[in-house]
């Protein structure tokens, strides 16, 4: 899964996004190669032939394609034993949203899909969470909407480094809930934490202050969360208090943008 981190007025992607991106192809790539080595190893045990990574349709990252026919004359390219990019998030709110040349509101998910379709990802191979505006929203929706369904345990996260304490202590919270209400286990799910590096981006003040608003944002996480015992009451918490989901507070969202340090705001 990768965390949304924005996208620039003209709907181009931040650096930071870039890095979070090449670090979500760099596990695809790799998980599909040693896939696709597994089944040719077996093969060839078998007396076949040897399989090549980059034989016969590729992808165009090197990898092989397959294709599956889906309900209603649909056809799906894949990437044979690579997993799926979850790509999440739908916006800000502590920026207005980029408008595309349609004139529709142009999703963090959505521009990076296009990153990544653009260097050879099927687009089977791609699933998009366009609901969320924060790290709570990434996830909170990243379950309901995809490791729920899909059965998933075993998921990677991919953000900054400057990001991942915070992505860290909410994922766990999050996902803790899920696996003690639906399987009886806080440790049902195995997250792995891959951090990109945030060397170069920013000057230190500027890594300085986001750093001390992600760490101020555990806390009020920590806080706010510590009585919780199940998804209900994650779902009653986001939905009556948090400025991105609540009807009560719906007015306040996107109010307050004059008011974040210029610092801060050159993250977003």
């Amino acid at each position: 899964m990768l965390l949304g981190g924005g996208l620039l007025p003209d709907g181009g992607l931040p650096e930071w996004v870039v890095r979070r991106l090449e670090g979500c192809l760099h596990l695809y790539q790799q998980q599909a190669q040693r896939s696709l080595a597994a089944v040719a190893a077996t093969a060839i045990s078998n007396g076949a032939a040897a399989l090549s990574l980059t034989d016969g349709n590729g992808s165009g990252a090197g990898l092989p394609t397959a294709s599956t026919q889906l309900p209603g004359g649909f056809t799906q390219l894949t990437t044979p034993g690579a997993p799926p990019i979850v790509l999440l998030g739908a916006g800000t709110p502590h920026k207005p949203p980029v408008i595309d040349a349609g004139g529709y509101v142009l999703h963090e998910s959505t521009a990076y899909a296009d990153w990544l379709l653009q260097r050879g990802v099927p687009a089977g191979d791609l699933l998009k969470e366009a609901q969320s505006y924060d790290t709570v929203g990434n996830a909170y929706f990243s379950l309901l909407q995809h490791a729920v369904p899909a059965g998933w345990r075993r998921i990677a996260v991919v953000t900054s480094e400057f990001h991942m304490p915070r992505t860290a202590a909410t994922f766990d919270v999050v996902y803790a809930l899920a696996g003690t209400q639906l399987h009886g286990d806080p440790s049902w799910f195995h997250l792995d934490y891959r951090p990109v590096s945030d060397e170069g981006l920013f000057p230190a003040d500027v890594l300085e202050a986001r750093a001390a608003k992600e760490a101020a944002a555990v806390a009020a996480w920590q806080r706010n969360t510590a009585g919780m015992a199940g998804l209900a009451d994650l779902h009653r918490w986001l939905y009556a208090t948090h400025l991105c989901y609540s009807v009560a507070r719906q007015h306040e969202f996107g109010r307050h943008q004059e008011d974040l340090d210029p610092k801060l705001a050159a993250t977003y």
